[in-house]
């Protein structure tokens, strides 16, 4: 009765490494998984964004199955640690991550994300989850694992952030020069017609 009892029990996560380095022209990322208790039940879903190419390493344990957008890695055999590792090419910016079916433990705090190879100036605050200095690279410290990280752009990199503040500022100065010229006209127009009314 207890076996059966304990052999219900889903896994659940325990602690999680995932490392993303990042390239000019791709992303690796080798995502660590500890569970409480060995499963051999246990999937990893990661979604396939648009305008990108994921391809996983061969792993023993894993099976991959493809579907509309998604890749399930089906864990085959009782295991506490998953190692999933795999390059991303094409759009950059977003990153997906591969994110367990289990729940994770109730007060675990060993799920981590760090980041390497970012632009010295890269805006840690417009990335997500909030990434932190730490050394050379950038960390962020989470409660669940996250479907995917948005990369933050570097210091000269245009974002919408920027454009948006830079047309705020161009309506700005526009309807400050419109209200400029329109009073400089009606300037002009009473200097005329007082100028007339004098001279009759």
């Amino acid at each position: 009765m207890l076996a059966l009892i304990a052999f219900s029990v889903p896994a659940q996560l325990a602690a999680a490494q995932i490392h993303v380095a990042v390239a000019p022209d791709s992303v690796r990322v080798e995502a660590r998984y500890e569970l409480a208790t060995p499963a051999d039940s246990i999937q990893l879903v990661l979604i396939r964004l648009p305008g990108q190419a994921v391809r996983v390493a061969a792993t023993d344990g894993l099976q991959q199955r493809e579907s509309a957008g998604l890749t399930r890695l089906i864990v085959n055999q009782a295991a506490a640690v998953i190692t999933v590792r795999f390059t991303v090419t094409g759009r950059l910016d977003r990153i997906p991550l591969p994110v367990p079916d289990s729940p994770t433990l109730p007060g675990a705090k060993g799920i981590a994300i760090t980041v390497d190879g970012l632009a010295p100036k890269a805006r840690l605050a417009e990335a997500f989850p909030h990434l932190r200095r730490a050394g050379g690279s950038a960390r962020a410290e989470l409660a669940n694992v996250p479907s995917l990280v948005r990369l933050p752009p570097g210091g000269s990199r245009w974002t919408l952030t920027d454009l948006t503040e830079g047309l705020v500022l161009v309506l700005v100065l526009g309807s400050s020069a419109a209200w400029v010229t329109r009073a400089r006209r009606r300037r002009g127009e009473g200097g005329v017609g007082g100028g007339g009314g004098g001279a009759a």
